[in-house]
């Protein structure tokens, strides 16, 4: 009886509180802004390391633009530009629909590298240049990615999840992740596990 309480009380918070996706959705990366291909890598693989050290563990794909996705599959797609900045406005890194009923997420280029001071174009970047560049845009990922995962998990004053990145945060060799936010995600994971586990009879 107090077994299937405990069930009953998390099926309830998780209604609250737990993602729409599942707890390790399948990453669609979708690159329509025409990033080099070492920059991409390092961008998955910096993503990889920071959602590996909050407890998360996504499959990663290569998208196209026109791909009909799964149920289970967050498409983080990387644009040139953010078309619907205003003139004037605050230049936007990356965006997320977490409440959404298909969550999607946006890294926004020429934001980026603005903000880095490093040019765009594959020929014109160093490999020093494209790693940086790569692992800039993964912090990103990895911030939108917790988003749609856990749309509970607010902002830090720093780190990973901090409401805005400066250059500093985007040129550092390592990020950290705040411990709150650790144990926010972490709660929501155990939650969306508790739901998914039938109670015993």
């Amino acid at each position: 009886m107090a077994v299937a309480l405990l069930h009953w009380i998390a099926f309830s918070l998780s209604a609250l509180i737990a993602p729409r996706t599942t707890p390790a959705p399948e990453v669609v990366w979708i690159d329509l802004a025409g990033l080099p291909g070492l920059a991409q890598e390092a961008a998955r693989s910096e993503a990889a390391d920071v959602l590996q050290s909050v407890g998360l563990s996504p499959r990663w794909r290569v998208g196209q633009a026109n791909d009909v996705l799964g149920a289970h599959e967050l498409p983080v797609v990387l644009l040139r530009r953010d078309h619907s900045a205003r003139r004037g406005a605050a230049r936007v890194l990356g965006a997320c629909a977490p409440r959404s009923a298909s969550p999607r997420a946006w890294v926004y280029l020429e934001n980026l590298a603005w903000v880095m001071g490093v040019p765009t174009h594959d020929g014109a970047m160093t490999v020093e240049q494209m790693m940086r560049l790569g692992r800039a845009i993964g912090r990103i990922v990895a911030h939108e990615v917790i988003h749609a995962v856990a749309p509970a998990v607010g902002h830090s004053r720093s780190g990973v999840m901090a409401a805005r990145y400066d250059r500093n945060d985007l040129l550092a060799r390592h990020l950290a992740v705040d411990a709150a936010t650790r144990r926010s995600v972490q709660a929501v994971l155990a939650v969306a596990r508790a739901s998914a586990t039938p109670p015993r009879s």
